[in-house]
């Protein structure tokens, strides 16, 4: 190489030099158009664009990574397994399904390795055997369990929609499904998502594409619902001490139910934190950290020492009756539950419900506003902090074991979907009251708009009245008749109350919703 360090740069077989300049390439040996490396001559080694290399390297990541979820979701774990059962009861597919789940060994989709929990397992054998059972319904028999094709699943998909099931109960069946088929090597038979959305759609099937939504719409906290949640667990507490305080434990912690009887109370506490991990799904653990008001943070304290006291007597330190298997405290806790009407058909709850007032009550803490499904605040004040907002719901989400602020709607809703939901009532309400043209023009109203919270579509308090403010031309003694009149029929048509009051502001209300009578004919 020359003292002035030239560079020797081949084009074709000529060899030529330049001088190296830092920083920057001569213009005179860049190519005069196309790209650099394809330029070169037949003896020049060939380098790939930086493109091609990238896509090369997530191709090949993307396949690693599928390949490992397949390996996890256990795609072809049991194909061998599979062909011996059907070769040994060749023709009887219900043997098949039974030999199947006696003998595999059923690895969880989700959280630590594990084995699926023995009421998944049968949860697989009963739907299982209702496939077979649907499809002789549809006069189409299964000779080996492991024959599925896509065909046999839209049948039942369709059958099933015809039976008014319920969309979330197709999705659950056609899961299992899934998962059976992979671990017997047929992972494409019924695949995921928008996919198989699709599939359905363009085979004429509704059912299983609507999708469910895990946002509720109304609270399910036992205090939201106004039932006095302290006087029912007292009443428990008065007839099993551990039942009393399994249900105060799931309240101040937001355990759930299967956490709760497992709980560990001197073992779990560490000061700053409750640790949960017995009964937890997927075996994952997580922190609940004390509440960071002090009278909350107070009442905790004294749920966990009660929780401890009683957890002494077992032998186990769990917080559970002294002598009774996990199966049998939770049936014994579910029997005094039942006495004291906690369910659906009596006071209109479960005792899970007290882990959404949890959410509920440490949302108002974390952000000083209602949660969005208790419709106290309208959607704009929720705008205005959604920062905050958005820090709570994770904050919420975490404390309850879950990592996604999106899980946190299971139990708060969704601002969003609170707003569809006034918006829609709203909407009801001014088209109801529409239709009272003749209401409005004997009282001689003009103008008329729904005011208050209810402008907002927020639902009315107990006792509460629909607010109206109506314009007229003129006051006269008989307008308070004749808004009494109006109201009375309003309500009617709305089956609420409704107050109806005289506007006598030039303007129209700030914050009222219009109602869009017909006006009087020569007006």
């Amino acid at each position: 190489m020359n003292a002035d360090r030239n560079t020797a740069i081949r084009t074709g077989n000529s060899m030529r030099t330049a001088p190296f300049q830092q920083g920057a390439i001569s213009q005179a040996f860049l190519p005069q158009s196309g790209d650099l490396f394809n330029q070169a001559g037949a003896d020049d080694i060939t380098v790939p664009r930086a493109r091609d290399v990238n896509r090369a390297d997530r191709t090949k990541r993307r396949r690693a990574k599928d390949k490992e979820k397949r390996g996890r979701y256990g795609v072809g774990l049991h194909k061998n397994l599979m062909i011996a059962i059907r070769n040994k009861y060749r023709g009887d597919p219900r043997k098949q399904v039974a030999a199947f789940l006696d003998e595999a060994v059923l690895p969880a989709a989700n959280g630590r390795r594990r084995e699926v929990s023995e009421k998944t397992r049968s949860d697989y054998g009963n739907i299982l055997q209702q496939c077979i059972t649907d499809l002789a319904e549809r006069r189409v028999y299964l000779e080996n369990i492991s024959d599925f094709t896509q065909k046999q699943v839209l049948n039942l998909v369709r059958y099933w929609g015809e039976q008014k099931h319920a969309e979330g109960t197709i999705q659950w069946r056609v899961s299992i499904l899934r998962r059976f088929l992979a671990w017997i090597g047929k992972d494409t038979v019924v695949p995921k998502g928008k996919v198989w959305r699709q599939t359905l759609r363009q085979n004429g099937i509704e059912a299983g594409t609507v999708g469910r939504s895990h946002l509720p719409t109304l609270p399910k906290g036992w205090v939201d619902l106004g039932i006095d949640a302290r006087k029912i667990i007292e009443e428990v507490r008065a007839q099993e001490a551990v039942a009393g305080c399994i249900l105060d434990c799931m309240w101040a912690f937001g355990l759930r139910f299967n956490e709760s009887v497992q709980l560990q109370p001197r073992v779990s506490d560490k000061g700053t934190y409750l640790s949960v991990y017995r009964g937890t799904k997927g075996g994952k653990l997580r922190e609940a950290p004390f509440s960071g008001n002090a009278a909350r943070r107070s009442w905790q304290h004294q749920v966990l020492e009660c929780a401890k006291l009683l957890a002494d007597q077992h032998p186990k330190g769990v917080l559970a009756i002294k002598g009774l298997s996990l199966i049998q405290m939770k049936n014994r806790l579910r029997y005094l539950l039942r006495q004291h009407g906690i369910s659906k058909d009596e006071l209109g709850v479960t005792p899970h419900g007290l882990r959404h007032q949890f959410g509920t009550d440490l949302f108002q803490e974390l952000t000083g506003l209602p949660a969005p499904v208790l419709e106290k605040v309208p959607h704009d004040v929720y705008v205005e902090h959604a920062e905050k907002i958005r820090w709570a719901l994770l904050e919420v989400s975490r404390q309850m074991g879950h990592e996604r602020p999106s899980i946190s709607g299971a139990y708060l809703s969704s601002v969003p979907k609170m707003d569809r939901v006034e918006t829609a009532r709203l909407a009801d309400w001014l088209a109801r009251m529409s239709t009272c043209g003749d209401a409005f023009h004997a009282a001689g109203v003009v103008e008329a708009w729904v005011v208050g919270k209810c402008a907002f579509g927020l639902p009315l308090a107990d006792g509460g009245a629909l607010q109206v403010a109506a314009r007229v031309r003129t006051l006269d003694s008989g307008t308070a008749a004749a808004f009494q009149q109006l109201a009375t029929a309003l309500g009617g048509n709305l089956a609420l109350r409704v107050a109806v009051n005289p506007w006598m502001d030039a303007e129209r209300p700030d914050e009222g919703a219009e109602i869009l009578f017909a006006q009087a004919p020569g007006t």
